[in-house]
């Protein structure tokens, strides 16, 4: 740009930006080039003296909430800088809409001259070159960069969340990122040992509150001041949660849980867990599959420990009045002979829109342990049950579908037989066109008939198979609690669905693996 004399004097500021999307960029777009560049052009102008230079290093232009420039900024609120000079306006920005704005409303309104060397544009000096079509076009231009350059990002990205490799910046809590390959977690063995006292201490029933308080007292750094490398100790409820619903504790990739909102805003919403790019057995786990599912049952139960208390009640969350369906809450009372306690319908305790459906919880949790108790003694009996049906399997349930499929087999041998020998028949003069079409489309009408049916059948065989499994897999649930000795919070959430309080102090227990344990009694 030539050298213009005006007759002002102008303290301006040297604005330089560079972001990691223009680390492939030509070197002339570098800190140093375009420091040089706008020094040498402010040296060449006798009106302009540089206030400050602001550099932006590794900060996307698609926003304008960068330090420097907002450093920039308040130098012009206050009067310090009447005129910004940069490269040229990709270097100031590429956010289309923030861009004009600025150039075209905030800097006028405030007086401020703006200036872009390889754009030639001075809105002082040659106010035509701010004012033309030929500006917006070129933000406009810019924005579109920057969008093109946001989607092959993202898409970069999203390749790798589904190949399994980590992309976050920080290895989360209990993992580092691993030496060999920055996309890999390794188990990092100083932070790994308290994820596993987390998972232990809520499994035996502690609350997340308490979790939190003696972490707390442990003075163990939190996971952000790990991040951030300080001595911070104060846990947080959200920090034990976090790290309790994590997959990635049992080994699992789970990626993508926020989204950007739009390449213009620095913002993100949550994904919800449902829509997560989970890839499994990524990675060493440092909890255990069944662990991890056993914390997400208890955390879904809502149940929270007493204020007074740090282990959560063994039945809390699984509680519900019989008749309105609301859940029942605990609660005491002092009587001349001592303390106890209850639980009582919330509806009647809150609106008054049952009745009260109370029972002791000493009573309560008394005869949940003699229905647990029976329920085990009927599972370690059940389990030699198993035994013996399985070894009759193939002559009680598997031998006669096996027979049928069989059968079935060699009719559509025998009939695809006939097809086949349909064209010989036809090329020979035995049928004749007509025959052969009608033929020819009976014998594929009834190849399609047994396919269906054998394709029935085989599924048959596959559910026979998998039912002794399943119901192994429910009866090893119960046994593992064989001989407890008091009803347990973990035990309680492993085996109870609900418990359905009905007036009068009866009860209905409803056991998960209804459905494995089930498969025992199909005919």
């Amino acid at each position: 740009m030539a050298v213009r004399k005006t007759d002002t004097m102008w303290p301006c500021a040297l604005y330089i930006r560079l972001s990691h999307e223009d680390g492939d960029k030509d070197e002339s777009d570098s800190i140093v080039n375009q420091r040089a560049l706008l020094s040498a052009f402010a040296a060449e102008q006798p009106d302009l003296s540089v206030a400050d230079v602001c550099v932006d290093d590794g900060f996307t232009g698609s926003n304008f909430e960068r330090p420097a420039f907002q450093r920039m900024m308040a130098g012009v609120t206050a009067g310090r800088i009447r005129c910004v000079v940069v490269k040229d306006l990709s270097r100031f920005g590429r956010n289309y809409i923030e861009a004009g704005r600025y150039l075209e409303q905030v800097f006028p309104a405030m007086g401020v001259r703006f200036i872009s060397v390889n754009d030639r544009i001075d809105s002082y000096a040659d106010p035509a070159s701010a004012s033309g079509l030929l500006l917006p076009f070129r933000n406009l231009i810019n924005d579109e960069y920057c969008r093109d350059i946001s989607q092959k990002v993202r898409s970069a990205l999203d390749i790798k969340r589904r190949q399994g490799q980590f992309i976050g910046s920080f290895a989360p809590y209990g993992y580092k990122k691993s030496p060999d390959d920055r996309n890999r977690l390794a188990v990092d063995g100083e932070t790994a040992p308290v994820v596993r006292e987390i998972y232990r201490l809520f499994l035996a029933g502690q609350g997340i509150k308490s979790i939190a308080r003696q972490l707390s007292a442990l003075r163990l750094p939190t996971p952000a001041a790990r991040r951030a490398g300080t001595d911070e100790c104060l846990w947080s409820d959200s920090s034990v949660r976090r790290i309790l619903t994590n997959p990635v504790y049992c080994g699992h990739a789970a990626q993508g849980k926020r989204r950007s909102i739009s390449h213009r805003l620095n913002r993100s919403l949550c994904v919800p867990p449902e829509e997560w790019t989970v890839v499994r057995n990524t990675h060493e786990a440092i909890i255990s599959e069944e662990d991890f599912e056993r914390a997400a049952r208890l955390i879904g139960k809502n149940a929270h420990a007493a204020p007074e208390k740090s282990c959560v009640y063994p039945l809390s969350g699984l509680l519900f009045c019989a008749d309105c369906g609301r859940p029942m809450h605990r609660k005491t009372i002092a009587q001349p002979y001592g303390v106890y306690a209850y639980y009582i319908c919330s509806g009647y305790k809150k609106h008054r829109v049952c009745t009260k459906h109370t029972v002791r919880a000493d009573l309560l949790e008394h005869a949940v342990s003699e229905t647990i108790a029976r329920q085990i003694e009927l599972c370690v009996s059940a389990k030699e049950l198993l035994a013996a049906l399985k070894r009759g399997s193939d002559e009680s349930r598997r031998a006669p579908l096996e027979k049928r499929l069989t059968a079935l087999e060699d009719e559509k041998r025998r009939v695809a037989r006939m097809k086949l020998a349909l064209y010989p028949d036809l090329k020979s003069g035995l049928i004749s066109q007509a025959d052969y079409v009608a033929l020819r489309a009976q014998f594929e009408e009834k190849l399609e008939g047994l396919e269906r049916a054998a394709a029935l059948l085989a599924d048959a065989l596959r559910r026979e198979d998998a039912a002794p499994a399943r119901a192994r897999d429910g009866l090893e649930h119960f046994i593992r609690h064989h001989r407890f000795r008091a009803l347990s919070r973990d035990m309680a959430a492993d085996l109870i669905e609900r418990i359905d309080v009905r007036e009068g102090g009866k009860i209905d227990i409803q056991f998960r693996y209804r459905d494995e344990l089930a498969a025992l009694e199909e005919p």
